[in-house]
């Protein structure tokens, strides 16, 4: 999540439910199962994230799309009171190619102070089973503890219907390890094998 480990660098489940209505409203769940552990700059959050969303999107011409939703953030079993939150975000996607994304949180990560993202992502298909794709993003920070810091990543997907294999390089910025601790911020290679149903 932000060029952030939340399973504690271990291997985990996740999976999502989207539904589109053709007005342009759009919904969904994700769902994941997570190993956040403690550090001094975030208590425990749990095992299971669950996110909601919902939003709305239209073109903008032949080539643009545009899409703002609301993305509520939900950890269970927290050791934290309330580690949820909401984002409010916005994206412009220029065809399957890019896509420049905002988001802002008056409550970021749940710690207290508001905060904003801004995301780049960049596809390129090559040949018809395999996708090269990469997202530059900055996590603008307004707590007293967290430093604002940019994050990345680059891989490769290829489609074997009905799965996709991934294989991607996350790093962030040192900044980084002010939110969230050296060990889950450091660089790592993630492969993931995704279902499509």
């Amino acid at each position: 999540f932000r060029g952030v480990s939340q399973s504690n660098t271990n291997p985990t489940l996740h999976g999502g439910l989207d539904y589109a209505h053709d007005s342009g409203v759009f919904a969904g769940l994700f769902a994941a199962a997570i190993d956040y552990p403690y550090t001094p700059f975030k208590a425990d959050t749990g095992q299971v994230e669950l996110d909601l969303f919902v939003g709305f999107s239209r073109p903008a011409g032949r080539d643009f799309e545009w899409d703002v939703s609301l993305i509520h953030y939900q950890f269970f079993e927290s050791g934290s009171s309330n580690d949820d939150y909401q984002e409010l975000a916005l994206n412009l996607h220029y065809r399957d190619i890019a896509r420049f994304g905002i988001a802002a949180s008056n409550d970021a990560a749940a710690g207290g102070s508001s905060g904003w993202i801004a995301e780049l992502e960049l596809r390129q298909p090559l040949g018809a089973r395999y996708q090269a794709s990469g997202t530059l993003g900055r996590y603008a920070l307004s707590h007293e503890r967290w430093r604002s810091y940019l994050y990345w990543d680059v891989g490769v997907s290829a489609v074997f219907e009905p799965v996709t294999l991934d294989l991607r390089y996350y790093d962030t910025s040192h900044e980084a390890v002010t939110f969230a601790g050296e060990r889950l911020t450091e660089a790592r290679v993630v492969a993931s094998l995704s279902p499509e149903t």
